[in-house]
């Protein structure tokens, strides 16, 4: 009986130790399979934060090119305000140019005028003193 307790307590331990391998490779295989949902889930995460990350990106972008259309929009506007301000600025400079010639014609007629006047007066002096003479 020794020979057949001494197998029995052999077999025991090897069942035993056996069961105790497939709860150890159970564990690891449950373990590997939460590591795996956990990669999945990170992998999950992931993708949908490159996702926000792009929408997010996209919505900068076009805020920032909202930005510069109204920049360039009121930097159009102050141009044409510039613009419209200087012309009237030249406008203003013409017109008193116009008036500075137009009282220089006036001083020169005058001036023709009264050199004319004084001419005619002369030639009537002469007439008169070549009317006297004779």
């Amino acid at each position: 009986m020794d020979k057949r307790t001494l197998v029995w307590l052999a077999a025991g331990a090897l069942a035993l130790a056996a069961c105790q391998n497939d709860s150890t490779s159970s564990r690891e295989a449950e373990e590997a399979s939460a590591a795996a949902e956990r990669a999945r889930a990170s992998a999950a995460e992931a993708i949908d934060h490159t996702g926000t990350a792009i929408s997010e990106g996209t919505d900068a972008a076009a805020a920032r090119t909202r930005e510069a259309a109204d920049e360039a929009s009121a930097a159009a506007r102050r141009a044409a305000d510039d613009a419209s301000a200087a012309a009237s600025r030249a406008g203003d400079a013409t017109r008193e140019a116009a008036a500075h010639g137009t009282e220089a014609a006036a001083r020169a007629a005058q001036s023709t005028s009264d050199a004319l006047d004084r001419a005619a007066d002369r030639a009537e002096q002469e007439a008169d003193e070549l009317r006297r003479d004779d």
